[in-house]
């Protein structure tokens, strides 16, 4: 805290809050001359390493208290009405809003326990070495299923199977994750060096020999557990988003114009301004979307997959269908999706007030480079002006920005009077450790 005790302004709390609210993230952490900044609004821009230091720690949190320094001299510029900053932040909510609602009605809702992921790895360690007959008529696969109870050996029924391509059938091992239910189910019911009846699968059906089922001894589940819990949370989330974009969808009227379907595939040598601006999807009967809205995001996706356009086109509207489903729900007034807002304003105010003060003027001119590289020719003895031209400016830069960013800094906390709360600050130290 040295650092802040050398500035005139400075107003130290001291112990006016108790260490049990400065330990909960609502908690004033700093007061800039009426704006409040919490424990949570720090934890949102500047993270803290558990092997940082104290002075690592503290220089953090002065870095904080400068940058929140900027930003107010940026709102008292009006910045905060600023045209391109308005457009970055309305851009900014959109995502952190469908952001909070995704994490609320898919990741929140998914759990994976111990008991899922054991099960999911003794079927990894289930090993299955098996050999099949592939026909396509059901008769057929009667008749196998008869010859084979008669005791008719399989090898000799090969003859009868459409897979030429494996030797006596043998397809080699598998374990129980790669294996659909219905060929699982049957396998497990039988011993070495028996058979199935035929399984139906697709446009054929099978009868499978399991030449040999064994449990494998590594990997061990302590060193897959992870794994597996991260891949179970990922279907399962896949599972629950591909359910939230189904209900959105139903309860969305979409109308498809085959007029609008046809200009937005055409080529890029035929299309004309009229095909562009005609419409290709309406929803709800009042918002339409256009051609020229949708059509490289579209093409870029149907030239890879080849799928049907009016799925893709569903794809395209979903943040927006997401969207307009969140605030329908209020999440642009939840506490944490408010903070996030606040906390991104203040960042694309201090990026403007950063670049004006700093970026733009450290400029370099070559008259300086020149100079640069003759005062220091010690220093590139053995290169010419010419060969390191870019890296001798580019060192006069970063010395202007230090020097620039350091005296924005000290003009920032002469100018402006700050409080902190050294209580919350103490706990968020310990906390770090």
């Amino acid at each position: 805290m040295k650092k802040l005790d050398v500035y005139p302004k400075i107003i130290v709390l001291g112990l006016l809050f108790v260490t049990a609210t400065c330990s909960r993230e609502d908690a004033v952490l700093l007061e800039v001359e009426g704006l409040k900044y919490t424990v949570a609004d720090f934890k949102e821009r500047m993270t803290m390493s558990p092997t940082d230091d104290s002075l690592q720690r503290a220089a953090r949190f002065n870095e904080y208290i400068d940058i929140m320094l900027v930003v107010k001299a940026g709102a008292d510029r009006g910045y905060e009405t600023d045209s391109v900053i308005r457009f970055s932040l309305e851009n900014h909510k959109r995502e952190v809003v469908a952001r909070h609602y995704y994490q609320d009605k898919v990741a929140k809702q998914v759990k994976v326990s111990d008991v899922e992921i054991r099960r999911q790895y003794e079927k990894m360690i289930d090993q299955y070495h098996l050999a099949q007959i592939v026909v396509e008529s059901e008769s057929l696969a009667r008749f196998l299923e008869q010859q084979l109870a008669r005791g008719t050996a399989f090898e000799s029924l090969l003859v009868f199977s459409l897979d030429t391509i494996t030797t006596d059938g043998d397809i080699g091992e598998f374990n129980a994750l790669m294996l659909p239910e219905e060929i699982l189910k049957p396998l497990r019911r039988i011993g070495e060096g028996k058979t199935t009846k035929a399984v139906k699968f697709g446009d054929y059906h099978y009868v499978f020999k399991l030449v040999e089922r064994r449990t494998l001894d590594s990997p061990t589940f302590e060193e897959v557990k992870e794994n597996i819990r991260v891949q179970l949370l990922n279907e399962k989330m896949s599972r629950k988003a591909e359910e939230l974009v189904d209900r959105i969808l139903e309860k969305t009227k979409i109308e498809f114009s085959d007029e609008g379907l046809a200009a937005l595939l055409k080529p890029d040598s035929l299309i004309t301004p009229d095909d562009m601006n005609k419409w290709v999807v309406k929803r709800d009967d009042t918002s339409y979307v256009y051609v020229h809205a949708i059509r490289d995001a579209v093409l870029f996706q149907y030239r890879r997959s080849g799928a049907d356009p009016r799925y893709l086109i569903e794809r395209v509207l979903l943040p927006d269908l997401i969207y307009e489903k969140a605030i329908r729900e209020f999440y642009d007034k939840k506490i944490k999706v408010k903070r996030q807002l606040r906390n991104a304003l203040a960042s694309l105010i201090y990026q403007k007030v950063y670049k004006e003060e700093v970026l733009d003027k450290a400029s370099v001119d070559s008259l300086e480079v020149v100079l640069h590289y003759n005062d220091n020719r010690e220093k590139y003895a053995d290169k010419k002006l010419e060969d390191c031209f870019l890296i001798v400016r580019a060192e006069i830069r970063e010395q202007k920005v230090r020097f620039l960013r350091e005296a924005l800094f000290a003009r920032m906390r002469a100018q402006y009077a700050f409080s902190v709360n050294e209580s919350a600050y103490n706990s968020l130290i310990k906390e770090a450790r």
